[in-house]
């Protein structure tokens, strides 16, 4: 209905139809619109927010440096590199490490030194370090950081690559030097300390590291590093970058399944504890003729064994005590000799595990209470 006033008086009539279809079909669309512009509004804000925070992918070195480790650190930081703002956008090494494989810490290092992202390492949690190779790699960041109680240093060139001394142990210390001097360099930290850790085994406390200018701060946590890294210009491929990480997002990327694995292998006291099970298992299918289930599973363990003994710095005097060890166990096995041959294999077996691996200070060596029960079983 509607309502008009003629001449004092209220006179009624009737809406078309057509006229009340226009006037809802018009109620909608403003309807419509004023929902699409509050939605795109916070679409905006939203989009607006999220670039602005950034993300920071969070990967761990949890253990000694070898192959696998460096090969997961490559791949994750090919994929930060993929981000594209080095401003806001980076990566963080959370690090707990007895040091690893020369070559393993040099092809991890080169890939921070060229990185399209800035590279943090955050030595953590209290009570972790960052020793050998973990220090040159921490030397080498973007910005390096350390939790309270943490420790950094003893890069000597033994613990590096697992040469002994002599002609060949001063040129290996020769080049060490040189190599941390440099990163050390270009990095702007303390270029002595650096030589004395390869030179002189010197290892400092995060405070300690602090002040003599080794790391460049001290956090408590992710968030706290990030919010520290704020600020602090870095050198990105030559470029001077302003970071702005406190509201970065945090992506955690831990170890696939199968490079935890294989992590696990390439360890020296899993090693020789594979390579003894794969010959108790070959000795006793050789004593006990059967379905060969005992053979097969051996031999599967014993080249897992030797996967993980191909990736580490091994004697080759110590891995032929072990193998005459094998050939007396299996000796004794097939012509009884009442426990000559087995005893001599048992003494073979412990000077062996013993000199296997030559670099007992980067945790690279077989550990006693691994060799004590091995031996007694056998």
């Amino acid at each position: 209905m509607r309502l008009r006033q003629t001449g004092g008086r209220l006179l009624c009539g009737r809406i078309a139809p057509e006229q009340t279809a226009r006037m809802i079909s018009g109620l909608k669309q403003a309807l419509v619109l004023s929902v699409l512009f509050t939605l795109a509004l916070l679409s905006s804000a939203s989009g607006a927010a999220g670039e602005a925070a950034g993300s920071v992918r969070i990967v761990e070195i949890d253990g000694a440096i070898d192959p696998i480790v460096a090969t997961y650190l490559v791949q994750e930081i090919q994929a930060a590199e993929k981000q594209g703002d080095p401003a806001r956008d980076a990566i963080m090494i959370r690090m707990d490490t007895p040091g690893g494989l020369d070559i393993s810490m040099r092809e991890i290092i080169q890939k921070i030194l060229g990185s399209r992202v800035p590279v943090i390492v955050y030595t953590a949690p209290s009570g972790a370090r960052a020793a050998s190779a973990g220090a040159v790699i921490s030397l080498s960041a973007h910005v390096a950081a350390m939790a309270p109680g943490t420790n950094i240093g003893a890069a000597n060139p033994v613990n590096l690559g697992g040469e002994n001394g002599g002609e060949v142990g001063k040129k290996v210390e020769n080049d060490a030097a040189a190599f941390v001097r440099s990163i050390a360099k270009q990095r702007g930290r303390n270029v002595k300390w650096a030589e004395d850790a390869v030179r002189k085994s010197v290892s400092v406390t995060a405070s300690e590291a602090k002040k003599l200018n080794v790391i460049d701060f001290i956090a408590d946590s992710d968030r706290d590093v990030l919010r520290q890294a704020t600020g602090l210009k870095v050198k990105v491929r030559g470029d001077l970058v302003e970071l702005d990480l406190a509201e970065a997002k945090i992506v955690r990327r831990p170890m696939g399944l199968r490079q935890r694995f294989l992590h696990a292998v390439i360890n020296p006291n899993i090693v020789f504890i594979l390579m003894m099970l794969g010959t108790y298992g070959i000795i006793y299918e050789m004593a006990n003729p059967g379905f060969g289930f005992a053979g097969i599973g051996g031999a599967i363990v014993l080249i897992t064994a030797l996967y993980g003994l191909q990736a580490l710095p091994f004697n080759l005097a110590g891995l032929a005590l072990i193998v005459l060890a094998f050939i007396l166990f299996v000796a004794e096995a097939m012509t009884p000799t009442f426990g000559v041959l087995s005893g001599g294999g048992l003494m073979a077996l412990i000077m062996g595990a013993v000199i296997l691996f030559d670099a007992p200070r980067a945790q690279l060596g077989i550990s006693g209470w691994v060799i004590v029960p091995v031996a007694g079983l056998t």
